[in-house]
C-alpha cells in the first residue's frame, strides 16, 4: 500500500502514464456498456464490472460457463449474450461509439456545456474566494475607522 508521500515523489511520468491508462481503461468501459446497451442487455453491466471484465476484448473471449459463474440466471439473456459475443467487431462498435461522443460534444457545445463550462464553475469559485477575501478586507479597515474615531 502506498502512502501519500510516496504518490508526491513519484516522477511525472510514471503518473501521466498511470493517469493516461485509467482514462483508456473508462474509455473501454464505456464501449463495453456501449455494446451492452446495444443489444439491450444493460442489466448486465454491474455483473459485468463486478467479474471484472471492463474491455470488450476481454468478453470476446468468453464462454457460457464464464457468463454462468457472472450469475446470468436468465437462459434466454445468456443465449443472447453468447450469440452476440460471436458477432463482436471491436474495431466496428468502438467506430460508432467515438461517432457517437463526437455528436454529444457538439451538442453540449452548442448548448454551452461541456469544457467551457467547466471553466466557468473554476471562475466562479475563483470570484467567490476574491469577494470574500475582500470582505474581510473592508470588515477589517471598518474596524480601525472605529477604533481610530473613539481615540
Amino acid at each position: 500500500m502506498s502512502t501519500k508521500n510516496e504518490n508526491e515523489n513519484e516522477n511525472p511520468k510514471f503518473a501521466k502514464l498511470r493517469n493516461d491508462h485509467i482514462i483508456k481503461l473508462r474509455k473501454s468501459f464505456k464501449i463495453l456498456k456501449y455494446w451492452l446497451k446495444k443489444i439491450k442487455m444493460e442489466t448486465y453491466i454491474p455483473k459485468f464490472k463486478k467479474a471484472g471484465y471492463l474491455k470488450l476484448e476481454s468478453v470476446k473471449g468468453m464462454k457460457r460457463e464464464d457468463l454462468k459463474k457472472m450469475e446470468t440466471t436468465n437462459d434466454e439473456d445468456l443465449e443472447k449474450i453468447l450469440n452476440n459475443i460471436g458477432k463482436i467487431d471491436i474495431q466496428e462498435i468502438t467506430e460508432e461509439f467515438n461517432d457517437i461522443e463526437k455528436r454529444i460534444e457538439k451538442v453540449e457545445g452548442w448548448l454551452g456545456r461541456g469544457k467551457r463550462r467547466k471553466k466557468s464553475k473554476k471562475r466562479r469559485k475563483k470570484s467567490k474566494k476574491r469577494r470574500k477575501k475582500s470582505k474581510k478586507r473592508r470588515k477589517k479597515s471598518k474596524k480601525r475607522r472605529k477604533s481610530r474615531k473613539k481615540k
